[in-house]
C-alpha cells in the first residue's frame, strides 16, 4: 500500500495506469487504500492535476461502485463529530466531479458525460455537465474584433448588397445613438472651474471622449461604403 501512496503522490501521472489496473483486479484493496487516503484535504487536487480526466471519470465510477452514494453517512449537523474515513471518501468521491466542471476543457467535459451514461439517474452529475460545458464556452470563446466584423459584413459573399446596406445602416443607427448619449453627457461632466480641461483628459471622461471619437470616424466610414 506503501507503494501506491507513493504512486499517486510522486508520479506524474499518479500512477493511474498501474493503480486503476489493480483496483479494478483487487477491489478491497482498493478500498482500503481509499479509505486511507481520504482524510487528506490535497488528495481531490492532485488527483485532478495528475490524472486525465478519462482517469477521474473512471476514479469516480470506481469509488461510487465500491462506496455508494446511497450508503454515505448522514451528516451531524447538530453536534460536533469525528469525521470518519468513509465520510470524507464520499466528500472526495463527489468533488471529483465539480473539480472536472471547473476546468472548462472538452475533456472533462466529455469526462463528466461518460459518467452521466454510467449514472442517469443522478440528477446533480447533469448540474455538473452544464456548468462544464459554460466553463467550455467561457475558455474557448475568442472575441471578433470590430475590425473583423466589418471586414465579413463587408466583403461577405453571401451578403447581396440590399443585405449588406441594411446591416451597415443598422450599425450606423447604433453608432448615432451612441454618438447623441455621449454629445448629451460629456457637456455636463465638464466643470468650468479650475483647470477643468486638464480634469477633464486625466479624469474618466477620457474614455467616453475617446468612445465618442471612434463612433464619429465609425460612422463617416460607413456612411462612405453605404454611398458606393
Amino acid at each position: 500500500m506503501i507503494a501506491a501512496k507513493s504512486l499517486i503522490y510522486f508520479s506524474p501521472d499518479g500512477g493511474w495506469p498501474k493503480i486503476g489496473s489493480v483496483i479494478h483486479d483487487r477491489v478491497e484493496f482498493g478500498k482500503s487504500l481509499f479509505l486511507s487516503l481520504s482524510y487528506r484535504d490535497n488528495l481531490v487536487n492532485i488527483l485532478l492535476l495528475k490524472l486525465r480526466e478519462e482517469w477521474v471519470a473512471d476514479l469516480f465510477i470506481w469509488l461510487e461502485i465500491s462506496f455508494p452514494s446511497n450508503e454515505d453517512p448522514e451528516p451531524e449537523f447538530n453536534e460536533f463529530h469525528e469525521v470518519s474515513d468513509r465520510e470524507s471518501l464520499s466528500r472526495l468521491r463527489d468533488l471529483l466531479v465539480s473539480g472536472l466542471a471547473n476546468k472548462g476543457t472538452y475533456e472533462a467535459q466529455e469526462a463528466i458525460r461518460k459518467i452521466t451514461h454510467e449514472f442517469p439517474d443522478k440528477k446533480w452529475i447533469f448540474d455538473y455537465l452544464h456548468t462544464s460545458e459554460e466553463n467550455l464556452r467561457r475558455t474557448s470563446w475568442e472575441p471578433m474584433l470590430p475590425h473583423t466584423i466589418l471586414d465579413l459584413l463587408l466583403n461577405s459573399e453571401h451578403l447581396s448588397k440590399i443585405q449588406r446596406k441594411k446591416v451597415m445602416n443598422n450599425i450606423r443607427f447604433v453608432v448615432e445613438v451612441i454618438i447623441g448619449i455621449l454629445l448629451l453627457v460629456l457637456p455636463s461632466l465638464i466643470t468650468p472651474e479650475g483647470n477643468s480641461w486638464y480634469k477633464f483628459l486625466v479624469d474618466r471622461q477620457t474614455p467616453l471622449l475617446l468612445i465618442l471619437i471612434f463612433a464619429i470616424i465609425l460612422d463617416r466610414f460607413l456612411s462612405t461604403k453605404n454611398q458606393s
